[in-house]
């Protein structure tokens, strides 16, 4: 591609995906926020959590 040439621009929002590393833990998580813009994901945020957001389900009582 030529560097003169324009690049491709979106029509529509980008898509986001937010997961939290390690997946299911009582300790401190990160929280990461991806952007897919043109084929590529891109970190849109990082963040350090307490303790990971979900929560365990109860065991039935």
């Amino acid at each position: 591609m030529n560097e003169t040439e324009p690049r491709a621009t979106l029509t529509g929002p980008p898509t986001t995906s937010t997961i939290f590393y390690p997946a299911n833990s009582e300790h401190p998580a990160f929280k990461i926020v991806l952007v897919e813009q043109a084929g590529a994901w891109e970190a849109e945020s990082v963040e350090i959590l307490d303790r990971h957001p979900v929560q365990e389900p109860d065991s039935g009582t």
